[in-house]
């Protein structure tokens, strides 16, 4: 039989797609021809906002130009593919296939093997997500030749992969990674996405410069899983067997990455206008997984005869209970790499600093900084050096504070302090000694050099009481701006620097305050 395809894709999107396969292609010139499909256009605009991309910035991107120049000529090429396939079957009924539910399973593998690709550091992340997307566009054009084959290939995809592919020959004379090798040479999709839709159940027959991103693509439908199958112990069984075999460099503790992996799911759907639905949390899922291994082990005459252990292990269950949500606590304040509280923890404790303040006066110093010129450091020596970077700039900077001192890292490159009871006299002398202690660092690149990394710093402070009411949150955000303010000028003013705010922020919003600079 024929092999089915699936409709070209938009006029608009096509245009995107050849543009974009050419390496030197202008980023203007692609930013155009994305404004050319709004729809497509606010994909854009609203992926380029999510964390994965927006980064330390404090607002949005809204211009496609600047939004192209973020994402990269690939990444833009990867978005378009994904729209693309989602446009020829938008507004289709393919027998009684559940089309929310199909887009939603993609979601979840694209997500899942992005976070993998991270990870592992060989494959490109944003290819990954892509590859997870079009994974089962074969499938697509199978049901949309075959509608009527709808439930019958709704339950055979949810066996295991060996099955599922003989199970789709019998069904349709073919499998969906033999129409997925049609389809990306129909849409001359390049070899780095074409050949992990066709490998990805057999990643070991693959290519070996490509075996890598098949590896994750497999992976990635083991991750996945976690969330999609309705045996959750048996799924986190199997992610924790085989996604080490297959991804070397992914941790040996899944379940801070599937504590994550829902919570990027929800975003990159609502980004790109994948209706989701609320993701499991690591607690459901580690909940029905324990339900799922008490339900297959335990008959009613078990649990008659083990009610005496059961209750000799409260005790112990309890305690396993109690580690595992410090656990989880502290992976929610902490930045994962420095180990230093991350933005939401500065910011509750910056909530608490400000009402003591109002309450029983005295003064509060914020400090932001931003390491000079770290994206050249990545470009030069790659990003593992740049985390040692990072890792030890955060050392010098708690090593500048009081114990007392609240040092964090908010994103990227920044860090911010919190240093209470402190006024600008203080923060400045605090300054001095963080400007001198990064600049004594000396830190060894992968080649052997000596290099010095520098830090620019922004100052502002704020002194009570307050006994008239205030807005906590919109003061945080201003401290913080103006703070952010300060640190703008010493990057425009010559960097290694920190920039003061003379006179404390108002608790009310008035004139922007003018500031000085430290030398």
């Amino acid at each position: 039989m024929p092999t089915p395809t699936l409709p070209a894709p938009p006029r608009a999107l096509a245009a995107i797609l050849e543009a974009a396969s050419d390496p030197g292609v202008d980023v203007q010139v692609l930013a155009r021809l994305v404004a050319n499909d709004p729809t497509f256009a606010g994909v854009v605009l609203k992926m380029v906002n999510t964390a994965a991309y927006l980064g330390s910035r404090s607002q949005s991107i809204t211009d496609l130009r600047a939004a192209a120049l973020r994402l990269g000529v690939r990444t833009l090429r990867n978005l378009a593919l994904c729209h693309a396939a989602r446009s020829c079957v938008s507004t289709q009924r393919i027998g009684s296939l559940d089309l929310d539910d199909f887009w939603e399973n993609s979601m979840r593998r694209a997500v899942a093997g992005r976070m993998l690709a991270e990870w592992d550091g060989h494959v490109e992340p944003s290819g990954a997500f892509t590859i997870g997307l079009l994974q089962e566009l074969g499938a697509l054009a199978l049901l949309l030749e075959n509608p009527e084959q709808s439930e019958a290939w709704t339950k055979a995809s949810q066996a295991d992969s060996a099955v599922r592919l003989r199970l789709e020959n019998s069904l349709f004379g073919c499998d969906y990674t033999t129409v997925n090798g049609q389809l990306a040479a129909d849409w001359s999709l390049p070899d780095e996405i074409a050949l992990p839709l066709q490998f990805h159940n057999t990643p070991a027959k693959a290519p070996e410069p490509l075996r890598r991103a098949c590896e994750i693509a497999c992976a990635a439908n083991f991750f996945c899983a976690i969330l999609s199958n309705t045996d959750t112990r048996q799924a986190l069984q199997r992610a924790r067997t085989e996604i080490p075999r297959l991804v070397p460099n992914a941790p040996e503790d899944l379940d801070p990455l599937v504590a994550e992996l829902g919570a990027q799911v929800e975003q990159a759907g609502q980004a790109m206008g994948i209706k989701v639905g609320h993701q499991p949390t690591l607690e459901e899922i580690l909940s029905a997984a324990n339900r799922s291994l008490i339900d297959m082990n335990l008959s009613y005459e078990d649990i008659v005869q083990r009610l005496e252990q059961v209750i000799a292990e409260k005790d112990e269950l309890a305690a396993e209970l109690d580690r595992r949500n410090r656990e989880l606590e502290w992976i929610s304040i902490t930045d994962a790499l420095t180990e230093l509280p991350n933005r939401r923890e500065l910011f509750r404790r910056l909530n608490d600093e400000l009402q003591r303040v109002a309450r029983h006066g005295g003064r509060t110093s914020l400090i932001v900084a931003d390491i000079d010129h770290f994206k050249r450091v990545n470009d030069t020596w790659g990003h593992v050096f740049g985390d040692v970077v990072l890792k030890a700039v955060a050392k010098a900077l708690k090593e500048s504070c009081r114990t007392s001192d609240t040092v964090a890292r908010t994103g990227g490159e920044e860090f911010a302090m919190l240093l209470p009871e402190t006024d600008l006299t203080g923060a400045s002398y605090v300054a001095r000694r963080i400007l001198g202690g990064v600049s004594k660092l000396e830190l060894e690149t992968p080649n052997g050099h000596t290099i010095r990394v520098t830090v620019s710093l922004g100052i502002a402070w704020l002194e009570g009481p307050r006994t008239s009411p205030f807005d906590r949150e919109a003061l945080i955000t201003r401290l913080y701006n103006a703070a952010d303010q300060a640190l703008y000028r010493s990057k425009t003013g010559g960097r290694n620097r920190a920039t003061r705010c003379p006179n404390p922020l108002e608790w009310a919003p008035s004139s922007p305050e003018a500031d000085a600079v430290l030398s």
